[in-house]
């Protein structure tokens, strides 16, 4: 039997109808021994099957009762009939509830005196007996998670205030001290993503041809054992506006890969939370797919090398708004911010995606894109400033190829200064990691040549480090 990790308030998973039990089979019946002990080692009374990823209408229970009831069992498709239950106010002596789902947080909730269950055990054998007093407030709270709904949406009055401000807190990244006690003893969130959502899972994330079919084969076997850190490290950042990627703990690409898969559902949710449309929310994570490509491209294979710049994105504060990328980070440590900068204390990261076209109009339209989207959905964070940090700053490429695009989007910077990059420009040109074999590369087009003439006359190339006013 396995201890399985408990999916928290915010996860897909939670928040949707499950469905029926159609194979009573060894499957299933692992499935209830491994949701017994996870039961058992987190020491709680009841536990849904979507409370550990799966969305299945399965629950177990562990609670001596006086009714003609087993104290330890299981019911399969459950049908519940209720009692009436009180208008009252809840009384926090007598009608308290908490959730393994809902970590840390208590509140009253007035349920039914009595249930009647119907349903089924492991071996298909039906079941129906009658629940009352605790033992019937048991049954109803995990019932209700096949529903796809926590005690806290049943809340009243200024209880579900208290606890909307406590997830809140919870799925913004900004932990209160049950929150870190949790994350400290190793409960992570994962995301379990079955058979009939994959498939839109990949498409939303832009996932492609043999990637796909490489992410489907990571999301069908056992998580290996890297996965529950990466996700705890991406978990810890949700809404926290990190400038700087995860750095490396040991895990594999495929371990980073598997773990952006199972996360993104909930960094959209996050910004579902924030107001932002799902369209936007899925074109920033969808650079996960584009990454996979370029993977494929640089290294012949399945895999990510860019893993830490797609931590990023899991942070949830890297956006894709037209032709550009735009990271919303704090302004502390940036070189040389000028006063208004410095005021607000944000500012925008520049990134440029290498699909499409940088011609005037379309950096114009994603600017302004820009400045609507973070003064609607970040109005407490104003930014005045833009940054980019790119050897397409260079000066050296604008002195050479004045009359393109590149140049044109270079202009409206101000560079500050450069610093060292010999191996950027030959990577974003032509895909190619290091300075190797440069005789082999071709030399077709006028940035080709600009950017491998310059190293032949022993030149090196640089990034460029440049502001821009909003």
């Amino acid at each position: 039997m396995t201890v399985l990790p408990i999916t928290i308030w915010g996860e897909p998973v939670l928040h949707r109808r499950a469905s029926e039990v159609e194979t009573f089979d060894d499957g299933l019946r692992t499935l209830i021994a491994d949701m017994f002990e996870t039961n058992e080692a987190a020491n709680g009374v009841g536990l849904a099957a979507p409370q550990v990823g799966v969305g299945k209408r399965i629950f177990v229970f562990k609670y001596a009762n006086d009714d003609d009831a087993p104290d330890e069992g299981v019911v399969v498709n459950p049908v519940l009939t209720l009692s009436k239950v009180s208008g009252a106010l809840p009384d926090p002596d007598e009608h308290m509830e908490g959730c393994l789902s809902f970590p840390g947080e208590h509140y009253p909730l007035q349920r039914a005196d009595w249930a009647r269950v119907q349903g089924f055990d492991g071996h298909g054998k039906p079941l129906d007996f009658v629940a009352t007093g605790w033992f019937a407030r048991v049954i109803q709270h995990e019932y209700d998670h096949l529903d796809g709904k926590l005690y806290v949406n049943r809340l009243v009055d200024r209880y579900a205030k208290e606890s909307h401000e406590a997830g809140q807190e919870e799925r913004l990244g900004c932990p209160g001290p049950d929150l870190d006690a949790r994350r400290g003893s190793g409960s992570v969130r994962t995301l379990t993503v079955d058979a009939a959502h994959l498939t839109g899972l990949l498409e939303h994330l832009d996932i492609r041809d043999e990637d796909a079919l490489e992410c489907a084969g990571l999301l069908a076997s056992k998580p290996s054992p890297g996965f529950s850190d990466a996700i705890t490290a991406m978990e810890h950042r949700l809404g926290t506006f990190p400038s700087e990627g995860i750095p490396s703990a040991g895990q594999s690409e495929a371990e980073w890969i598997e773990a952006f898969l199972r996360f993104a559902p909930t960094v959209h949710e996050y910004h579902l939370g924030l107001g932002i449309n799902a369209g936007t929310s899925w074109a920033s994570l969808a650079d996960l797919g584009l990454q996979l490509r370029v993977n494929r491209r640089v290294h012949g294979r399945f895999g990510l090398d860019t893993w830490g710049w797609m931590t990023l994105h899991m942070a949830g504060n890297m956006f894709r708004l037209g032709r550009l990328q735009f990271h919303l980070v704090r302004s502390n440590g940036s070189e040389s911010p000028t006063s208004s900068t410095a005021a607000s204390g944000w500012e925008l990261g520049v990134h440029i995606p290498e699909d499409g076209s940088l011609s005037p109009g379309v950096v114009d339209q994603a600017f302004a894109e820009a400045r609507t989207f973070f003064a609607q959905h970040f109005p407490d964070k104003p930014v005045t400033e833009a940054t980019c940090d790119s050897w397409m700053l260079d000066p050296y490429l604008a002195e050479h190829l004045p009359a393109g695009n590149i140049a044109s989007f270079a202009r409206r910077f101000t560079v500050s200064h450069c610093t060292d990059a010999p191996a950027d420009a030959v990577y974003f040109t032509f895909r190619q990691r290091g300075l190797e074999g440069l005789e082999a590369l071709p030399r077709k087009t006028s940035l080709q040549r600009v950017v491998l003439e310059r190293i032949d006359d022993g030149g090196s190339w640089q990034l460029g480090h440049g502001r821009l006013a909003l």
